[in-house]
């Protein structure tokens, strides 16, 4: 008996197909040339610098913030980064919205992730720079 090639001969109520995944297949073959290694760099560094860019400014004001806020070194909250009232454990337990529930494990370890990456993006890129930016005299010389 002649059987097409995509058949396995088997009991005749168990005919199966032994090629399959055709749709994964056919997506593959599209999408394969496409999707290359600088695809996937792109993507991982456009994915820090969006997570990081949420949260640069929570982290500057927990550390710049907390040095330059006329505090540091006291008792009482945001003068420490860390501890109880410390300005970065108070991200890392609650948050960058500041809520008042204390976030699970997991979502510490989110934070944690996202402020690595407010570090990495400015360790890697330049500042706006406010001087060069803005005109603090206007046309008449007065400030």
């Amino acid at each position: 008996m002649m059987m097409p090639a995509n058949f396995s001969v088997v009991a005749e109520n168990e005919m199966t197909y032994v090629v399959g995944g055709g749709v994964i297949e056919a997506i593959g073959s599209v999408t394969a040339p496409i999707w290359t290694t600088a695809n996937v760099k792109t993507f991982n560094t456009n994915l820090v610098t969006i997570i990081g860019n949420s949260y640069v400014s929570k982290l500057v004001g927990a550390t710049l913030g907390v040095m330059f806020g006329g505090n540091w070194g006291g008792d009482g909250p945001m003068s420490s980064f860390f501890g109880d009232n410390g300005s970065l454990s108070g991200i890392v337990k609650y948050g960058i919205a500041g809520g008042s529930k204390e976030l699970n494990g997991f979502n510490k370890f989110m934070q944690v992730v996202g402020l690595g990456a407010a570090v990495y993006q400015l360790g890697t890129n330049e500042t706006k720079k406010y001087v060069k930016e803005v005109k603090f005299l206007g046309t008449t010389g007065k400030i």
